[in-house]
């Protein structure tokens, strides 16, 4: 899987589209692994800009890896680390527009 640090990241941080997107933790990488490979036209604006269907992102230093499969999020704009303590079970709202005036319930 890609890393979150890609060229990628940068420019789907800036996109107009904001996604929360859930995956699973790596204990030994501290990581938060992202599969959205089932994803089609809700995240096509991400895929264009270059957001890989699999990645990972580093988790953020608040929010360490604490148990191998555990749930973990990430947001796509503003980007940065993950949330590896996340409670989230499903994915939340998709951001369109500006400041998320505009939410669309997943």
């Amino acid at each position: 899987m890609p890393a979150a640090t890609s060229d990628w990241m940068t420019k789907v941080a800036s996109a107009q589209l904001h996604a929360f997107l859930v995956g699973r933790c790596n204990v030994k990488s501290n990581t938060c692994a992202i599969d959205v490979s089932h994803e089609g036209d809700r995240l096509r604006a991400l895929f264009n800009d270059g957001m890989p269907k699999t990645f990972q992102v580093v988790c953020g230093e608040n929010h360490k890896c604490l148990a191998n499969g555990g749930l973990c999020s990430w947001v796509s704009n503003p980007g940065g680390d993950a949330n590896c303590q996340s409670k989230r079970t499903k994915p939340g709202l998709v951001c369109t527009g500006q400041g998320c005036a505009s939410m669309v319930a997943d």
